[in-house]
């Protein structure tokens, strides 16, 4: 029976199965973009959309109530989720605004502040991506055509 300890890679096969490992790093890396984005987006909005020098509990309430997560989102969402969403903005908006209320200047960083935190993340995983490369690169075999190690499979 073969094993697949016993089984090398030709060189059309390594390519590939190196391709895949790195997709494998690589794949999962995006979509952590993809949300870390989504984050710092939401983030973005929250902290930017409502008036915070304006009015009090009641302006962010009205706010709050006005808010609507996008039509294409809702099947993909669990209502428990939103409606613990909403909750926690219910507790947040007062405290976020008696904060900026005591820093007023703040909140012209607020926006720079949200991008800068995103890039550092970014950076972060994209680090982790290259990483996750070089590992790749140091564990995959290697081997050139005609070597011992082009061999497909071993006879038992």
């Amino acid at each position: 029976m073969l094993q697949w300890a016993d089984v090398k890679l030709c060189g059309r096969r390594r390519a590939l199965v190196t391709a895949m490992w790195h997709a494998l790093v690589w794949i999962p890396l995006m979509m952590l973009m993809a949300l870390w984005s989504l984050l710092c987006w939401g983030a973005l909005a929250l902290l930017t959309g409502p008036d915070w020098s304006s009015g009090g509990p009641a302006d962010w309430m009205v706010w709050l109530e006005r808010w609507q997560i996008p039509l294409w989102l809702v099947p993909w969402l669990p209502m428990d989720g939103v409606t613990a969403l909403k909750a926690w903005l219910t507790t947040l908006g007062p405290w976020l605004q008696s904060l900026l209320a005591q820093v007023p200047a703040l909140l012209d960083w607020l926006a720079p502040l949200v991008w800068l935190v995103w890039t550092l993340g970014a950076a972060g995983l994209l680090v982790l991506g290259v990483v996750g490369s070089v590992i790749v690169a140091l564990v995959s075999p290697q081997g050139k055509p005609g070597s011992p190690n082009d061999i497909t499979e071993t006879p038992r």
